[in-house]
């Protein structure tokens, strides 16, 4: 080895170790603060995804998953039958540090001061929205993740240098953990080459090949999960349909401000973005305000066609990738200039005010807290017993089963058939014919088609098939989670349709316990 690359070599142990440490620093912080969210029971959709793990074959990773339309990158099926062997908080507090730390060692730059990274941490760490992300049993941290892979890529990529058969595998990690990602990472390619193009450096042959490997890739996998997604998208248009182009861009940009953590996280954004502005002539702030730009324009133009359909925060996670890389980036520039420095830290100590108001009015975790496993637990206390399920009691079940034993005991009725196809009776029915969803049940997709239930907000005839089947003249329990018994001004067709089938029936009930989402009915039915 020459003494010419000693130095080269030294320098970058000592990035690596100093990364190391910065991220290890800032998964630990973010750990402390989250710690009480990472015991949490699952909710309905992490239920549902369980049930396909470990997956039995190498090629299902690639296909729509087997039961409850459930829909996943093919990276993530992987992930998630490895952490489905252990326990609930096990699986959660590897994923949550796995995330965080290893986006925090892209982000973190060598030479930064101490006091920069834990100001950094702290940010993160008050953006919650992403945070609860990282813990949930869904694809959507591993999206934030490859955001990050492709930003810090680009970011520290010279354009003087060519394109890489190693940089060809790091978009592909990047696009890969992800679905927006295959945008993204088009979008960057594209940057970078234009940019080249405009030094006057014309990309070489094999620049040219690589590219093109990549381009097609990305459009394989667009294929790849169009397939994937098949029955989810299919079996639920109220959550996937196209509002129309003014009405989708608000529901858009409303998400977005939801993931960002409202107000607080929006005004944290725009100083970060503010201060790389100030300071537009360097290359990180440049071109990470390119790819910004052009990233939520992308969306929007996508958004407004109906194209790129957003009925929840977690389909924007991407905003939340580009707002933690701009508060590490604003921080990095202001700690290099005095002025800039006192206007962040001022700023981001103000900000960090509200954050601390919002977090005392709703704790971390707190949105997807559920107490299912309390619930599973205090079932699982009686003594043997009839159980109907209702909503979404079979999946929560049928995954607590695995792990606690106790709740073999009863006997459990109302089960729906859990197998993933297309729901034929979409479009075809009507609030006079509902009842034909009954007949079909116990057939492959039984579960999709409950979803007309919830969009004619009926639910009656699924409560009488569960009083049908439940034991006359003995004393039974009924267990609904993704539920609340409370119905006020006709607003709970759930818990309307289950107290209407067991009125007519002549049943007595009683409310047994109640937990967050979850109700365990006591209840007794004449012969």
């Amino acid at each position: 080895m020459s003494t010419a690359t000693m130095p080269a070599e030294k320098k970058l142990k000592k990035d690596i170790l100093y990364r190391t440490i910065g991220a290890l620093l800032i998964t630990t912080i973010c750990l402390y603060f989250f710690w009480s969210s990472l015991d949490r029971s699952l909710w309905l959709d992490e239920a549902m995804l369980f049930q396909n793990y470990p997956i039995s074959q190498f090629l299902d990773a690639f296909r729509p998953l087997r039961h409850y339309d459930q829909a996943a990158t093919p990276l993530y099926n992987f992930f998630g039958s490895f952490i489905s062997i252990f326990n609930v908080a096990s699986a959660r507090i590897f994923s949550f540090s796995l995330i965080v730390f290893l986006s925090s060692f892209l982000l973190l730059k060598n030479r930064t001061n101490w006091a920069t990274i834990i100001l950094a941490a702290v940010s993160l760490t008050l953006l919650q929205a992403p945070l609860q992300y990282f813990a949930e049993f869904k694809h959507y941290g591993f999206e934030y993740l490859g955001v990050i892979v492709l930003i810090t890529w680009y970011i520290n990529k010279e354009s003087e240098k060519s394109f890489e058969i190693r940089d060809l595998f790091i978009l592909w990690i990047g696009m890969f953990l992800g679905i927006a990602t295959i945008a993204i990472s088009l979008l960057i390619l594209f940057l970078y080459f234009l940019e080249r193009l405009i030094k006057a450096f014309k990309p070489k042959s094999k620049e040219i090949f690589l590219s093109l490997i990549f381009i097609i890739s990305a459009i394989s996998y667009f294929f790849c999960i169009r397939h994937v997604a098949t029955y989810q998208i299919f079996n639920y248009p109220d959550a996937y349909r196209d509002l129309g182009g003014i009405r989708n861009l608000d529901v858009f940009y409303t998400n977005i401000k939801k993931i960002l953590g409202g107000e607080p996280g929006v005004l944290l954004n725009l100083v970060a973005i503010l201060l790389l502005l100030f300071n537009i002539k360097d290359k990180i702030s440049y071109r990470f305000l390119l790819i910004l730009f052009f990233t939520v324009s992308i969306f929007s133009f996508a958004s407004y066609i109906g194209s790129y359909p957003v009925s929840a925060a977690k389909h924007v996670v991407w905003a939340c990738a580009f707002c933690s890389t701009a508060i590490f980036f604003s921080i990095y520039i202001s700690a290099n200039n005095k002025y800039l420095n006192k206007i962040a830290a001022t700023t981001l100590f103000i900000t960090s005010l509200f954050f601390s108001y919002n977090v005392l009015k709703k704790p971390f975790g707190e949105s997807f807290d559920t107490e299912n496993e309390a619930a599973t637990k205090y079932l699982s206390s009686l003594n043997p017993s009839d159980v109907g399920l209702w909503v979404g009691g079979q999946p929560i079940l049928e995954f607590y089963q695995r792990h606690n034993k106790d709740l073999l005991k009863h006997r459990y009725f109302n089960f729906i058939n859990t197998v993933s196809t297309k729901n034929e009776f979409l479009g075809n029915m009507s609030p006079d014919n509902l009842q034909e969803i009954e007949k079909h049940r116990l057939s492959p997709g039984g579960w999709g088609r409950w979803v007309q239930y919830r969009m004619f907000g009926d639910f009656k005839w699924p409560g009488r098939t569960l009083v049908s089947e439940a034991p006359r003249g003995k004393i039974f329990y009924i267990f609904a989670s993704h539920y609340s018994h409370v119905s006020e001004n006709n607003s709970n067709p759930r818990a309307e349709g289950l107290h209407f089938a067991l009125e007519e029936a002549g049943c007595e009930y009683v409310i047994d316990q109640i937990f967050k989402s979850a109700v365990i009915y006591k209840v007794w039915c004449g012969r």
